[in-house]
């Protein structure tokens, strides 16, 4: 039995394609997917299956290794029979295909009447090719403002619309649930509300319509207005309701539910997926924040300012659904706790969706590559699409646990400076699939092996290798060890914990608490459950009240809007416990040892306001490494490599040749 996916490449087509590909219900199954024709039909969806997988931190498998399982046929959703020809048309049929998803969505007001076609084309090709069931995405808004009812076996659709775009949502679904009577289908209407990233990397994986067309819009504005040294403000028509927002998490697992679903009775059924309401003066002043913008609201049209007159046009499709009268409320649902939207959340979402609104989709940027080491699994790499041998190119050693995401800035800023760029997973964690029971393998000289790997793999015999925290004390071990093969070294706010060193209060608790919890996996779910779950019982706050604190204290070092950066450390029992192993490793090695054998030109940067890893422990470094410099930001912090272009143009800038860091800021450590 084979299924036909419409909008594969998009928002919600293409995460539900990840993670069907993933499961049981792949198998056996042929999967065809629907694209308008293009000379780069294969790699639009590798690169949309590569946001995808990256947003749920998935890479069991590489997105050109899912790409290949899937079929793809050329057609038009607004086109009779979805523009199939008939050879494709065939193609379905001798593939036994038994069932449609229709995710596809024009979210434009000004284009909304291809819902209606693309409706009528699907009842049609149904029709034509005995398919019994289909599943159509349509949109929680269908049913006008106020409370919706979940559990009610026929809700209806409004007669009051904000816009075109959810009137033709409606007429849709009209036109699908007449055929499906009409015809014997199962038909599936799944109504989602504001659909936002992923639960634990809150990532838009590269989504531009609904909340992240505001965000894009907003970011433009403020670019615009900073590029001219113009005051950074704009008047917006808005008012204090609250926006119901789900994660695309939330959506994807109710469509596996449905995927699952057997039954084949013809009825209609109706699925509302509900989220959080989250005030709309929260997302306003996240954003106030993150893009440094004043933003006036009002419900006055008056009041709008008239050099903010296309703004405004261009958001009119939003300011309706910020109204207090129109806040979207769910009765008859219960979220799970990993399915609320809490303000804190809510802060993460935006600040992901600025940093990609800056920087482009990380995957659009990089692709993921398995290089088998000779021991067991595979190493996870990224290299940029763009890979040109006979360019400069530096390789990136990340801090332990931190996901690619995290260097995207510097990535993004080195790609525009011409090098190639390249970083890997690191063994352990995230590299989820290398196996921790036994402490073996996670020595320097285990991470130098995968450095040689990916290395050898690429054909670089010399680069730049720059390493952040954890990762920077890996990276010196491997200019120490490969001197011929470094031609610059970037140490960034580096964690150098050498048996003499002044260690920041999250430091010493990493210290003290890691060993004891790297000891076995159920240590590590007592700390998960009493801290990282918040799982307060009287019992489990007795046992672990020396390691709980600790751990809170050691945790809390992290801005409030980048949470969602250091979330892969303590997402569940399994990855505390492997970064538990890793620092368990790490504390063991001395720095020292190694760092007067580096030959190549040295700069290491780090923050003032560092207080995860301790400025002094890079000015003690620069003091042994041969000729090296120091250059300590008055203003940067642990993550400014992600969140400062100011710090990240001095880093780039050292490799380029065009600054160099001041030896004699030495004494500000």
């Amino acid at each position: 039995m084979s299924i036909l996916i419409t909008g594969a490449t998009g928002f919600v087509g293409s995460s539900f394609l990840a993670r069907l590909l993933a499961s049981p219900e792949a198998e056996g199954r042929q999967i065809f997917t629907l694209q308008r024709a293009s000379d780069d039909q294969a790699e639009r969806l590798e690169r949309a299956l590569a946001r995808a997988c990256h947003a749920v931190n998935r890479s069991d498998a590489t997105p050109a290794g899912l790409a290949k399982s899937v079929t793809i046929l050329t057609g038009d959703v607004t086109q009779p029979r979805f523009g199939l020809s008939g050879d494709a048309q065939m193609q379905l049929t001798r593939g036994k295909i038994s069932e449609i998803w229709h995710i596809a969505s024009e979210l434009s007001p000004a284009s909304a009447e291809q819902n209606v076609t693309a409706a009528k084309a699907l009842a049609d090709l149904a029709q034509a090719l005995g398919v019994k069931k289909v599943r159509y995405l349509s949109t929680a808004y269908v049913t006008g403002k106020g409370e919706v009812t979940c559990d009610i076996t026929d809700p209806k659709t409004g007669n009051t619309f904000n816009n075109a775009y959810e009137e033709s949502k409606a007429q849709a679904e009209a036109i699908l649930t007449e055929a499906a009577q009409t015809h014997g289908w199962r038909l599936t209407l799944l109504r989602p509300s504001i659909i936002v990233g992923a639960r634990d990397s809150k990532l838009p994986a590269g989504s531009t319509s609904a909340l992240y067309g505001v965000i894009r819009v907003l970011a433009a504005k403020a670019r615009k207005l900073a590029d001219k040294g113009e005051t950074p403000r704009v008047s917006l028509a808005c008012g204090k309701g609250a926006l119901n927002l789900t994660y695309i998490d939330r959506v994807i697992d109710v469509m596996m539910e449905e995927l699952a679903d057997t039954t084949l009775n013809a009825a209609v059924k109706t699925r509302f997926i509900g989220g959080s309401n989250v005030p709309v003066s929260t997302l306003v002043a996240a954003l106030r924040d993150r893009l440094s913008l004043r933003i006036v609201c009002t419900e006055d049209p008056a009041k709008i300012d008239p050099a903010d007159k296309s703004l405004n046009e261009a958001l009119s499709f939003f300011a309706p659904y910020t109204l207090a009268s129109n806040s979207k409320t769910f009765t008859g649902e219960v979220l799970e706790e990993q399915d609320k939207i809490y303000e804190i959340d809510a802060l993460n979402l935006i600040e992901a969706a600025v940093n990609e609104a800056r920087n482009g989709a990380l995957m659009d940027r990089m692709q993921m590559i398995h290089l088998q080491r000779a021991s067991g699994g595979p190493v996870v790499a990224y290299v940029n699409r763009d890979y040109d041998e006979t360019r400069e190119t530096v390789m990136l050693v990340n801090a332990y646990g931190m996901p690619a995401n995290a260097l995207h800035p510097l990535i993004t800023s080195l790609g525009k400076q011409g090098f190639n760029t390249v970083t890997w997973d690191c063994r352990g964690l995230p590299d989820r699939g290398f196996d921790l029971a036994t402490e073996t393998g996670l020595s320097m000289k285990d991470h130098f092996d995968d450095w040689e790997l990916i290395s050898a793999a690429l054909g670089i015999r010399q680069m730049h290798l720059m390493g952040w925290s954890t990762g920077a004390v890996v990276a010196s071990h491997i200019a120490a060890k490969a001197p011929k093969r470094i031609t610059k070294l970037a140490l960034i706010n580096g964690s150098f914990m050498h048996r003499k060193a002044e260690l920041t209060p999250f430091q010493k608790n990493l210290k003290s608490i890691m060993p004891k919890v790297a000891v076995s996996m159920s240590i590590a779910k007592v700390l998960y459950n009493s801290v990282f779950k918040e799982d307060r019982s009287a019992m489990v706050r007795l046992f672990t009240r020396d390691i709980a604190n600790k751990a809170n204290e050691a945790m809390s070092v992290t801005l409030p809007h980048e949470k969602h950066i250091v979330q892969g450390l303590t997402a569940n029992p399994d990855q505390v416990f492997r970064y538990a192993r890793l620092i368990r490793a790490f504390i063991k090695e001395d720095p020292m040892d190694w760092l007067g054998e580096i030959k190549a030109p040295t700069a290491l940067f780090t923050g003032a306001g560092d207080i995860t890893a301790h400025p002094r422990g890079s000015y003690d470094a620069s003091c042994v490494i041969p000729g090296a410099r120091l250059h300590v930001d008055n203003e940067a912090t642990h993550l400014s490599l992600y969140s400062s272009p100011d710090f990240i143009a001095e880093m780039v800038g050292f490799l380029t040749g065009q600054s160099a860091p001041d030896g004699a800021q030495r004494k500000a450590a």
